[in-house]
Parts: C-alpha cells; structure tokens; sequence
C-alpha cells in the first residue's frame, strides 16, 4: 500500500497549503490582511498539524505568516494578470484537483481499517501461514551486563554473583541502566563491541561470564538466550510486521473493491491497442 501512503502524504501536504492560500474568511482573529484575503488564528490552528502544534516556536509561526503574505501578493498577482485562465494553467490545476480528491478518497476508505480492529487471532493465523516469509536475517543475543570500572571491584562481584541474584546485583552496582527481568531486549550480535561478542560466543546459555575486560572497563555478562539466523522469527518478532501487512492488505482489498464497483456504476473505456509499440512509436 506504499500508494495509498503517498496519496496520504500528498493530501495532508496539498490540504495545508490551501486552506491558507486564496482564502476570504471573514472570521475574527485576523493575524494578517492582502487584499480581501484574512489569515485568523483559527486558519493558522487548521493550517498546523496537530502533531506538530506543540512543537513550533514563536520565530516558524512569524515565518510562516510571511509566507502566507508573501503567497497572497503572488497568487492575486497571478489573477489579475489572468494567469489562471491560461490552458496550461488550468489543466494543472485541474489535474492537482483531480489528485486532491482522489487521494482524499484513498484516505477515507483506507482509514476504516485500523490496526485496533485486528484481532490477534488473525495475526497468529497470518504467522502460521507465511512462516517460511519471516526467516531471520541475523543472530540475536538477550544478555545482562554488570559493568564496572575497576579490575578488583569486578572481580569481586564476580565472586558474589550468580544467576539468581545477577538483575539485583546489577542494580546496585553497574555503571549502565539495568533492565527489568521481564523487558530484557534481544540485541543483534553484530551490534555488540566485539570483546563482549567474543565472551557470548564462548559462553553457555544461563550462565554468567568471568569480567571481560573492554575500552570502556569491566563486564560480568549473563547469557540469557539466543535466536538464531536462519530460524524463523518468532510471532512477537514479527507481530508488528504482520500487522501492517494485514492492515495493509485489507486496505488495498476495500480499495479494489470500490474501484470495481464504481467501475460497474460509471461508463469506463479503455483503448489499450492504442498503446500498442507501433502507434507509440509514431506518436514519440
């Protein structure tokens, strides 16, 4: 659904340039004038995406009013010397028209599927059935790491520590965050400074390493788990994947689906032989 994404882009984009270009409001609040046209504060507050509404600054505000202004004295220059009647004018006008629209088409119909309307059945159903589609790409660790400055101090916490009581003795002496017992993360190998890598690869699963000694001091690892590459991912490595794709998919069938039916409704023509190599050829 990469083009329904980009006509939503388009639509929210093209949206907010309009509604504050041309524009004859005769609302109160007005922040600027030109000509019979009005900026208010509630086309501004429109013009924002509220996502982003807490995050301008006074200055982009300013900047953006200029422009607006700036916009105005353009496109009513534009009117009076009739550049809008011009052919070439008004078939891309009338082409960004029929965009505007059919992106906005796309948009609503896509948005009545949403990813909280999946149930997780139909995730581990989809899962079950593609298996074979979700290979991992590379070998993945989920290990706690005990990391200290000194050569003593980790010798002597070495001594003290097991796996039982690793995540407490971690908390109380580890220079790095230490993570809940239920949120460990699995981090690619590769991704990890190669002296701890060594130390993983040399160690059994649920055991605790002696002090590895790095460029940035001492680690007492736990080996916790590993998932390797070439297995197939797990359903929790990929739900979020499969859920788009479901979401995905869905949207794309519901578009299908309008399409055709207003295909049967309308009169639809296609001349495909004229795109035929020979005629192209004459045409280009």
């Amino acid at each position: 659904m990469i083009g329904i994404r980009k006509y939503i882009t388009i639509t929210s984009v093209v949206s907010m340039l309009i509604s504050v270009q041309c524009n004859h409001s005769k609302e109160i609040n007005v922040i600027a004038k030109v000509g019979k046209s009005t900026l208010t504060l509630d086309d501004l507050k429109r013009s924002i995406p509220t996502e982003y509404s807490d995050q301008i600054t006074p200055d982009q505000y300013n900047k953006f009013v200029i422009q607006w202004i700036n916009n105005e004295l353009l496109c009513q220059e534009a009117i009076n010397q009739k550049i809008d009647k011009e052919i070439v004018i008004k078939e891309r006008i009338r082409k960004m028209k029929i965009d505007l629209l059919s992106a906005e088409m796309l948009n609503r119909f896509s948005q009545r599927i949403q990813p909280d309307s999946i149930k997780d059945s139909d995730i581990e159903n989809y899962y079950n059935l593609n298996k074979n589609n979700y290979i991992r790409q590379k070998d993945y660790v989920k290990y706690l790491d005990i990391a200290v400055d000194e050569s003593g101090k980790a010798w002597e916490i070495y001594r003290t520590t097991n796996k039982n009581n690793f995540i407490s003795v971690a908390a109380q002496y580890s220079k790095t965050p230490t993570f809940d017992s239920a949120n460990i993360p699995f981090t690619p190998l590769d991704a990890i400074q190669p002296e701890i890598r060594q130390a993983l690869s040399n160690l059994s699963l649920n055991s605790v390493s002696m002090p590895v000694r790095t460029s940035n001091g001492y680690h007492i690892l736990f080996y916790i788990d590993k998932l390797k590459k070439g297995d197939v991912c797990t359903l929790q490595e990929v739900k979020k994947e499969i859920l788009d794709q479901i979401v995905n998919e869905k949207q794309k069938n519901l578009i299908d689906q309008l399409l055709a039916d207003l295909r049967i409704k309308t009169n639809v023509e296609y001349n495909k032989e004229l795109l035929s190599d020979s005629i192209i050829k004459q045409i280009f």
